[in-house]
């Protein structure tokens, strides 16, 4: 299917820009112009709206707001997402920071919370944990909480299974894999 042609005003890239951020915290500056106009233009076709006013007038309407709201962002957010992602701030992690927070608490309540926002599927905070179980040998006498949010619903329910293909298997070694997997 040929997407329709649709034109992207400074009125409509400001309104919609100020939606966005209001709704999500997502920041589309200028440089995004083409990437917000190309989801805007998916969205609108979706839903048959002739121009980009006319879909704003559409999502802002009480009757479809919350729903039609949380399709464009869903659509609008980025989706890539791999375990161990950016490896050198993995092992920074590893070699510094989960360190330095096992000597702060050395004597008192020994807990660990790492939040993930926008976590896509589940692999960001899945590693954030298995580094944590990789360098506290006493974990389980720890009290370790990892969150991932996302506005993406489904992904969200990809994360919650915890269960990934072989080939979403890509940033893991070999250990990681036997070990958890």
């Amino acid at each position: 299917m040929k997407l329709k042609h649709y034109t992207l005003t400074e009125e409509d890239f400001e309104r919609f820009r100020q939606l966005i951020n209001q709704a999500s915290g997502i920041f589309f500056d200028r440089g995004k112009w083409d990437i917000l106009r190309l989801g805007l233009s998916e969205r609108a076709l979706a839903v048959g709206a002739d121009t980009l006013s006319e879909y704003y007038e559409y999502i802002t309407t009480d009757d479809y707001r919350e729903e039609e709201l949380r399709h464009l962002l869903e659509h609008l957010s980025v989706q890539e997402t791999q375990f161990f992602r950016n490896l050198p701030q993995f092992d920074a992690l590893r070699k510094f920071v989960i360190p330095e927070i096992t000597r702060r608490k050395a004597g008192s309540y020994r807990n660990i919370r790492f939040w993930s926002a926008g976590c896509s599927t589940g692999q960001e905070p899945y590693s954030l944990a298995m580094s944590l179980l990789d360098v506290l040998p006493d974990a389980r006498s720890w009290d370790i909480r990892v969150m991932g949010t996302d506005l993406n619903e489904q992904a969200l329910d990809t994360a919650r299974q915890g269960w990934y293909p072989e080939r979403k298997l890509t940033g893991m070694d070999r250990k990681h894999i036997e070990q958890y997997m």
